[in-house]
């Protein structure tokens, strides 16, 4: 067993850390089970911040998304590690359960019906790009930095993402009618909006983090409404479908 830092050859105590480098001596030998062990407590350690990172944006998210585009870090977790945490979970909630949300793709009278996860994939990746320009465009004159606008986003959507996914999951059991899922999406679409105005406005009014939420979500709608209609012109044969 090595009892010293192999970097600065200091002499290291069974569980002591070098006061140079920070490297820790565990005292131990690599097992296979320190190695299940190690690869546990990781996985607990990066759950365990990203729930306090999202319970704090529900909080504050004005502190997490100002705190991480100023350049702290490691009080909170990156938009990157959420991302990777709700993509793992909705992964496995769409293993257990056949969850709605599917895209039907009909062109020329023969439809292809993608599945629910691959069809949540598409919907991130063609969203994304229109909450960023409704925030972008309603605050422009507070900043014109678009990757603060990103990365508030981000960090706002994706917790309110899983939290949808849930209930849908949960109301599939009830065979509720798909007009109930296009409420509870707008709703995630506007409470997302409004945390982010309390991104960009310092201690707002409650009308005016209402009204600003409101202003977002009317430019995002009409941001979709334009693509599907100019989508509709240049491809006329294509027909999309969602909540089947």
């Amino acid at each position: 067993m090595v009892n010293y830092c192999p970097r600065c050859d200091k002499v290291l105590k069974k569980k002591e850390y070098c006061n140079i480098c920070g490297i820790y001596n565990t005292g131990k030998k690599a097992t296979f089970g320190i190695l299940l062990s190690d690869s546990f407590n990781q996985l607990f350690s990066i759950e365990r911040s990203v729930f306090q990172t999202i319970i704090t944006l529900f909080k504050n998210p004005r502190l997490v998304v100002r705190l991480y585009y100023e350049g702290y870090r490691n009080q909170y977790a990156s938009p990157a590690r959420v991302l990777i945490f709700v993509l793992i979970m909705l992964g496995i909630i769409y293993y257990f359960q056949n969850v709605s949300g599917s895209i039907n793709v009909q062109t020329e009278g023969v439809e292809d019906q993608l599945d629910a996860l691959t069809s949540l994939k598409i919907i991130l990746l063609v969203l994304t790009p229109y909450l960023f320009l409704a925030s972008w465009l309603t605050f422009l004159r507070k900043t014109r930095s678009g990757m603060l606008h990103l990365i508030s986003i981000v960090y706002l959507f994706l917790p309110r993402l899983l939290i949808f996914i849930l209930a849908t999951s949960l109301l599939d059991f009830f065979m509720v009618d798909n007009s109930v899922y296009t409420l509870l999406l707008l709703a995630v679409f506007l409470s997302t909006f409004i945390a982010n105005t309390k991104v960009f406005k310092e201690q707002p009014k409650i009308y005016q983090i209402i009204l600003f939420g409101v202003i977002q979500l009317l430019v995002f709608v009409a941001l979709i409404v334009a693509s599907v209609f100019l989508l509709s012109l240049a491809f006329p044969k294509i027909e999309f479908s969602f909540f089947n």
